[in-house]
């Protein structure tokens, strides 16, 4: 898959799968259900219509998976960020930093100025 990178040189892409869709029945309707790992426990869930139950790596494999879903392994766990991306913006916040504290133009009630530090 590295040929599918847009930058190869940048070391191994590796992912964990953390949920599945199933589909039951045919084109023109059925039943989905879907099984999703607890970032906060590790552990395994289905979910089907209004019920939750534990789940086991065993039943996660099954023919009536339709979507898989996958987290790449360098990623801040549980953000999505990359790590790399979550350093990046922390560096050029507090950079900032000290230009917002100083901007006459900056009130408590500014929620909306992107520029303007809120310490709510």
């Amino acid at each position: 898959m590295s040929e599918f990178l847009i930058n190869p040189n940048a070391g191994r892409c590796e992912y964990n799968l953390i949920a599945v869709s199933n589909h039951y029945g045919g084109m023109g309707g059925g039943h989905y259900t879907a099984f999703a790992k607890n970032k906060d426990d590790n552990k395994w869930y289905y979910f089907d219509d209004t019920s939750v139950s534990s789940a086991t790596e065993d039943q996660i494999v099954s023919k009536a998976a339709y979507v898989l879903f996958y987290q790449r392994q360098d990623t801040v766990s549980g953000t999505g960020y990359f790590a790399h991306d979550h350093s990046a913006k922390e560096e050029t916040s507090a950079a900032l930093g000290a230009a917002r504290d100083s901007d006459e133009d900056c009130n408590e009630n500014d929620a909306e100025n992107e520029n303007c530090m809120h310490t709510n």
